[in-house]
């Protein structure tokens, strides 16, 4: 039996195992994890993958199948008409036309092994002929990247005369995914539907790290194609994937126990998340859309001991996985879910949170002038003149803004919830917790009960000495307000908008500065979970 041989079998038994981890009963047992890779990509169709030892190629498919190895440092991975936009060939630079396209030429007859299709190959490369494998599930023998139909059939005569084997022409196609080593050697044309795995040449124990454009990922990479885009996908175990993220989402300085928390929750989100992203092969992506995942080269001693400490523990509501959510700073009290989505979740209930007074961002300031508000409505297709007024119209028990009122010259928008921040940027407007001031607001006073009324001057309606009622809109841009002894100019309609608010984020779950505070006063990471989840349990 020669080592590749005994490699094969090794790595089948090691496969067994891994096969064994993944198989899907309660979403908590769940091992592995595939994430799709945003964040590294420079390019949507090409992308350069790296490692110091080497690269061992693999299909999962009864067992673990190497159908390659190779000593290069690099490996260039594209879409196989990388070259061609439509119906023109993509120029690799001003001057001159790329040496090859995607059309190609398949000897007839297939094989299930890789050492047969490789076998045959050699063959091929003593007859100064040049081929490599394609797959498909099954291995075929392909020659030549022709940029035209026209020129791949004129060479499949030759070449069938030569081999005296039938010889297929095979048109482009946008499924299929090309590797080439660092010398432009192609190792392998690839359908997506036929999974292979990416890993380094390490021995078992040691940890695959692989670089995709110059970022580092643990474990395996897998290979997606959907319309136009290359996609890379991290598959590895979840505790690996949570290494990358809990560093991402929480500062690694911060005390271990707050890292613990986030952890969990990281753990449920990504358990509960899982296939979020299956139409394109992946569960979860590496933005802030799933968790931001950052791989290897954010991994830190303490994160991680933070997911080694927690490992397989998870925050349950009976019986089931709570959707973990968190936030940056609440400003002082946490909020019920459906005043920020749609749904009434038992244990996202807003809870009294002084553990983030005095936070970062505890409280903030966002000035807009008209012309602001109004470009900000338009890039979101609302267009409602120009903009008259701004005032929340309904508030939740704790004080955020359930609808905030914007009146144009064209018409009126409520924006409900969220969908403020949405609007006017979720960096911008940080939370829904603010009251809306103005250059033109005043305190009226009523001739009913004498009470001071805060409004704007576009609400004010002025009667004159023979009682005649006049709205100040109508007839007036400024006007002047006077105590006797001091005089103010005033804008009728607002100039400018000033946004006081307080907290960061939905302010629904963990505060995470909250849970900072509770792990410097002594709080374990399981009563930090259960403070901000109401009825929640770790388990």
């Amino acid at each position: 039996m020669n080592v590749k041989r005994i490699l094969t079998i090794i790595l089948a038994v090691v496969l067994i195992q891994f096969i064994s981890l993944n198989v899907l009963g309660d979403k908590s047992d769940v091992k592995y994890i595939r994430v799709g890779l945003k964040n590294p990509m420079v390019y949507q169709d090409q992308a350069v993958i790296s490692t110091n030892n080497g690269f061992v190629i693999c299909t999962i498919d009864n067992g673990f199948n190497e159908i390659l190895k190779t000593d290069a440092k690099s490996l260039f991975i594209r879409l196989d008409d990388f070259y061609k936009i439509e119906d023109s060939i993509k120029l690799v630079n001003e001057n001159e036309q790329p040496d090859y396209g995607p059309y190609h030429l398949e000897i007839k007859g297939e094989y299930k092994e890789y050492d047969d299709v490789e076998a045959e190959i050699i063959n091929l490369k003593d007859a100064n002929i040049k081929a490599y494998p394609y797959y498909n599930g099954k291995f075929r023998i392909w020659l030549g990247f022709y940029k035209t139909y026209e020129e791949a059939l004129t060479e499949s005569e030759l070449f069938s005369e030569k081999l005296g084997k039938k010889i297929n022409v095979i048109d482009n196609s946008n499924m299929r995914i090309v590797i080439e080593d660092n010398k432009g050697n192609v190792l392998l044309v690839l359908d997506p539907d036929a999974k292979l795995y990416i890993k380094s040449n390490v021995a078992e124990g040691y940890g695959s790290i692989i670089a995709v454009n110059g970022s580092n990922y643990r474990d395996y990479l897998t290979l997606n194609r959907i319309d136009k885009e290359l996609i890379i996908i991290n598959y590895l175990p979840l505790e690996h994937y949570l290494y990358g993220v809990v560093p991402r989402e929480m500062s690694a300085n911060w005390p271990l126990e707050a890292l613990k928390a986030q952890a969990v929750a990281a753990r449920n989100y990504a358990l509960i998340s899982l296939k979020r992203h299956d139409d394109l092969g992946y569960d979860l992506c590496d933005t802030q859309h799933c968790q931001v995942y950052a791989g290897y080269d954010w991994e830190n001693i303490k994160s991680n001991k933070a997911v080694d400490e927690t490992y397989g523990k998870v925050l349950k509501y009976n019986g089931k996985l709570v959707n973990a959510y968190f936030h940056s700073t609440s400003g002082g009290h946490t909020e019920n879910s459906e005043n920020v989505w749609e749904y009434e979740i038992p244990y996202l209930r807003g809870v009294k949170d002084d553990f983030s007074i005095g936070s970062p961002n505890y409280s903030w300031q966002l000035v807009l002038n008209n012309k602001e508000i109004k470009e900000r409505l338009e890039a979101n297709d609302i267009s409602i003149g120009d903009i008259c007024s701004v005032e929340p119209l309904a508030r939740s028990e704790y004080g955020r803004v359930l609808e905030l009122k914007i009146e144009g010259t064209d018409g009126v928008e409520i924006l409900k919830k969220e969908n403020s921040r949405k609007v006017f940027g979720y960096a911008s407007l940080k939370s829904t917790w603010f009251d809306v001031k103005s250059d033109a607001d005043v305190y009226v006073v009523s001739g009913v009960n004498f009470k001071p009324v805060k409004t704007t001057l576009n609400k004010v309606y002025i009667v004159s000495a023979n009682g005649m009622v006049t709205n100040t809109r109508s007839v007036y841009s400024q006007v002047k307000i006077t105590n006797g002894d001091k005089t103010n100019i005033m804008p009728v309609i607002p100039n400018m908008y000033v946004f006081e608010g307080r907290g960061w984020g939905h302010g629904v779950g963990m505060s995470q500065w909250g849970a900072k505070k509770m792990a410097e006063l002594g709080y374990n990471y399981k009563q930090i979970l259960e403070y901000y989840y109401t009825g929640a349990k770790v388990e």
